[in-house]
């Protein structure tokens, strides 16, 4: 399991161990892994695949654009087809059993076989099944999930229905923030809003139009939640939902901290929430004896927050199966 997914979902639902994401992606692959919204790796629920094919399908990659300018897109399609085959066939394959010596001159040895993978996943082939010593395993989805009905919707309903899931999950947003998560343009972002119809609503929030679902619009005008001073405290990991899902992070950080959480080559640090805002960042370690975290907060915490960060570090140690070593505080 993805250490980036597993603790997203346990931060969100404390009560599963690890054993039980194990299970519930290779066991019984109820979650699948693969290459979605930004380009990027997620986990998601193995029945919305067929859904998902339609909503995430990207254009080329970059390499293969560099293999077509090459005058190599040839060789490369048949190295595609080489590996289609042999994954129907039942093999399970990594990125090093993917070579082609044509391809790989003045490329980066890895470009070739993600190249590769990168095109099954967008065509519904492959996804990433169980990890061989650490490194990724692709297996035929017909294999992976054979009883999956694969029946993928046309785009003009995928859309609509990313744009309703997004603002169910993360709404009231503008339709910035959806091209933002998504990774589109901001017009299509408005038209996916626009042709979800009755089920979305606008509303006015200091001058700006944000957009929830027609559902959840009454409680807009709840009052909030207890005082922040009583929000739980949490060490969400890198690349955490919650840190990706806006393009306006104005409400979860202060801009003299943000170059430390989203850092050069689209790195996001795991971060230290305290209060509704992020007060920090961390990292860990692994070592013989445990887990080793390490905390670099922006400003000096209050006790009550301190305590409540130590329940969290031995928490998380917990959830890695591991025993918390060290828990050090850093930068102030």
């Amino acid at each position: 399991m993805p250490i980036a997914a597993a603790l997203a979902i346990w931060n969100r639902m404390p009560t599963l161990t690890h054993a039980d994401l194990e299970a519930e992606r290779l066991d019984r692959r109820t979650l699948v892994r693969f290459w979605g919204q930004r380009n990027t790796a997620h986990l998601y629920a193995a029945r919305d695949w067929p859904f998902l094919h339609t909503a995430i399908t990207r254009p080329r990659s970059v390499p293969e654009r560099l293999f077509e300018e090459a005058g190599l897109l040839e060789e490369f399609n048949r190295l595609l087809t080489r590996t289609r085959r042999r994954l129907t066939a039942g093999e399970r394959l990594t990125y090093k059993d993917i070579r082609s010596k044509k391809l790989e001159e003045g490329q980066a040895r890895w470009h070739v076989p993600y190249a590769v993978f990168r095109r099954l996943v967008r065509e519904g082939v492959v996804c990433h099944c169980a990890e061989q010593a650490g490194e990724s395993v692709f297996e035929h989805r017909e294999h992976w999930l054979p009883g999956l009905d694969w029946s993928p919707p046309p785009r003009n309903e995928a859309m609509p229905e990313l744009a309703f899931r997004y603002l169910s999950t993360y709404g009231p947003a503008e339709a910035r923030d959806l091209a933002h998560w998504y990774g589109a343009s901001v017009g299509e972002a408005k038209r996916w809003i626009g042709a979800a119809g009755s089920r979305v609503s606008a509303l006015e929030v200091e001058g700006r139009t944000l957009c929830c679902t027609a559902e959840h619009l009454d409680l807009m005008a709840d009052e909030p939640p207890p005082p922040p001073s009583r929000w739980p405290v949490r060490l969400l990991y890198r690349f955490d939902p919650m840190v990706l899902a806006t393009k306006d992070k104005s409400w979860l950080i202060d801009e003299e901290h943000k170059r430390k959480v989203w850092r050069p080559a689209a790195h996001v640090e795991a971060v230290l929430l305290v209060h509704g805002r992020i007060a920090g960042t961390w990292r860990y370690e692994r070592r013989s004896k445990g887990l080793r975290i390490r905390l670099s907060p922006f400003a000096p915490l209050t006790r009550g927050a301190s305590q409540a960060v130590e329940r969290q570090a031995k928490a998380v140690a917990g959830f890695l199966r591991l025993e918390l070593t060290a828990l050090e505080w850093l930068g102030i």
